[in-house]
């Protein structure tokens, strides 16, 4: 059973290296309030502006089905819909602990001593659980 508990915890992103404070911060952007930031992350760092996750899937949405036809983008949006209504109820307390995803849009991955993309940054989502640090503020090729 404390497997299945663990398997569980893991899912929800609620683990010992799932930062409380940028749950904090993902909270903020949930509320609407974009925040500028870089993460540490396996791959190097990753840099951009942090949005809420209906911002992201509505964004989502727009890229993935830009060169749909009508009724293909319209039978996604009703998932899309669907998909957002986890954002719609305020989050308290030990809810935080479900907080597993972070939502970035502009952003750049700095690896292998460079910015990928080169050109215009890029939606990107990843695990909360995988982040071992940030600061608030974007890291750019001038800097």
């Amino acid at each position: 059973m404390p497997e299945e508990a663990e398997l569980s915890n893991a899912s929800r992103g609620d683990s010992p290296d799932a930062d409380w404070l940028i749950r904090k911060v993902i909270l903020l952007a949930n509320m609407g309030i974009p925040t500028p930031i870089t993460l540490t992350i396996p791959a190097g760092l990753v840099s951009g502006i942090l949005i809420s996750g209906k911002e992201y899937l509505d964004a989502f949405h727009a890229q993935l089905t830009g060169y749909w036809d009508q009724a293909a983008a319209a039978k996604m949006l009703e998932y899309v819909q669907e998909w957002k209504a986890i954002y719609e109820v305020p989050v308290k307390g030990d809810d935080e602990k479900n907080i597993a995803y972070i939502h970035l849009r502009d952003a750049k991955v700095f690896t292998g001593g460079q910015f990928v993309p080169t050109n215009e940054g890029v939606l990107w989502r990843g695990k909360i659980t995988s982040i071992s640090g940030f600061t608030i503020g974007i890291v750019d090729e001038t800097d």
